[in-house]
């Protein structure tokens, strides 16, 4: 049988180890891009340089900086509103739901990837399209 070295290398030319699909690679990379905090980093820099072309990397990368950015503000928000004493119990539990409002969502949408559901948010999409 006839084996073909592009089925090898991803749609944007990343080898592929043998025994993994190139369609495994892609859900690695993006359930990457979806842990909390720290896919932050990779998400961003998916933008600033053309390393993906692909526009499903591309859309969930806007998506997981437009999450991370309106927790990190609330979050703040909490942390700083905290410091009054007549706001710092609410304050506090406030950024403590949007913190675990965010981990939830991030694992839900790692869920979501990885049995190959759609990404799409209701909101969070139309405002992450605004992202370059």
């Amino acid at each position: 049988m006839y084996h073909n070295p592009k089925d090898d290398a991803g749609y944007d030319g990343v080898k592929v180890p043998p025994g993994l699909a190139v369609k495994d690679t892609t859900r690695l990379r993006l359930l990457f891009y979806l842990l909390p905090v720290v896919g932050l980093v990779p998400a961003v820099g998916n933008l600033l340089t053309n390393w993906s072309r692909s526009p499903v990397e591309r859309d969930l990368s806007r998506s997981v900086i437009t999450i991370t950015s309106l927790w990190l503000v609330t979050y703040v928000l909490g942390g700083s509103l905290a410091q009054q004493e007549s706001l710092g119990v609410p304050a506090l539990l406030m950024s403590s739901v949007a913190t675990s409002g965010y981990f939830i969502l991030q694992l839900w949408l790692m869920v979501r990837v990885w049995r190959g559901q759609s990404l799409k948010l209701p909101g969070v999409t139309r405002l992450a399209r605004r992202l370059p």
